[in-house]
């Protein structure tokens, strides 16, 4: 494992992995100091995403010293293999893949999720198959619902046909954010941060015909009555108030069947003021608010007797 320059200083190091179908998936962990490491923070990224994007989120958070955090490339995103580009065969194989990458680099020391939209669908799914066992979940807008360009009955609808006609690794749609400008990005209210996601370095499409039929069955999967029965971990669901990808009424929806179905998990969900999609990425005053419910959450179990910093280094 060789230390990568260009990231946010701190102390990352990147490697790849190789799966058992050869695939490799690139991760990244950052750490004080890997003899001292007794946990992990597990971040698992969006759709599209790739480790560098949230370089900074370890060092902002705080993590004690022993506290290691560990994130990964998805197949087919970043630095990580996988063609096409962004294709999702099944759910079933991402939660495979964070199944061996714990493995190998937690082993049995106990850990946390972080999950961000598409990365907080592959939580929940991979946890409630017991693939991953989290102490604790922090899902950032969980993917349990699409707004607007995809309406779930018309998603599952087209992925399905799409599919039965040989069409699963076609792309639906590409260039999703090709005409977006800063005044009308869905994503955040920091120019800084809106600038830095438009400088990708590697390639990005839209979306399959397969990954639209996959993720409207993890969503199902996730949402139904037996999971929601068994589902133990407990959850924080953080979305901003002005969320214009992800449904804000799918996650209320799923909060609340969880409940009806008497889920012995402990899950609670919070509207965030003047924050879009990526909560991680936001300007200063919501950013600050973030992180603090982020410790929040992943402190709830394990790491409650942590010394954490007491506020945020917000940057804009």
């Amino acid at each position: 494992m060789e230390n990568l320059s260009g990231f946010a200083k701190g102390h990352w190091k990147i490697a790849s992995f190789q799966l058992p179908n050869e695939l490799k998936l690139r991760y990244g962990i950052y750490c004080q100091d890997e003899a001292s490491v007794e946990r992990y923070v597990v971040f698992l990224s969006g759709h599209g995403e790739y480790i560098e994007k949230y370089d900074y989120l370890p060092e902002d958070l705080g993590l004690p010293k022993n506290v290691g955090f560990l994130t990964w490339d998805h197949r087919g995103q970043g630095a990580s293999d996988g063609e096409p580009r962004l294709h999702i065969e099944d759910y079933e194989n991402l939660a495979k893949d964070a199944q061996i990458l714990l493995n190998k680099i937690v082993g049995k020391k106990p850990y946390t999720i972080i999950a961000h939209s598409m990365g907080g669908l592959i939580a929940v799914y991979s946890t409630m198959k017991g693939y991953l066992k989290p102490e604790t979940l922090v899902l950032s807008a969980p993917l349990f619902g699409i707004q607007h360009a995809i309406p779930q009955v018309f998603g599952r609808f087209v992925g399905a046909l799409g599919v039965r006609l040989g069409l699963g690794q076609v792309y639906f749609q590409k260039h999703l954010q090709a005409r977006m400008t800063f005044e009308n990005n869905m994503f955040t209210h920091s120019r800084q941060r809106f600038d830095r996601r438009s400088q990708n370095p590697y390639k990005t499409e839209g979306v399959t015909f397969g990954w639209i039929k996959s993720t409207f069955e993890a969503i199902r999967y996730v949402s139904s009555d037996e999971s929601l029965a068994r589902f133990q971990t407990p959850t924080k669901i953080l979305y901003g108030d002005d969320e214009r990808l992800v449904a804000t009424s799918a996650i209320k929806a799923w909060v609340e069947k969880a409940k009806k179905n008497n889920s012995k998990a402990q899950i609670s969900a919070e509207e965030l003021a003047e924050t879009r999609h990526e909560i991680f990425a936001e300007a200063p005053s919501a950013y600050s608010r973030v992180l603090e419910l982020t410790r929040a959450g992943l402190f709830h179990n394990g790491m409650a007797s942590q010394t954490l910093p007491q506020k945020a280094k917000a940057q804009g």
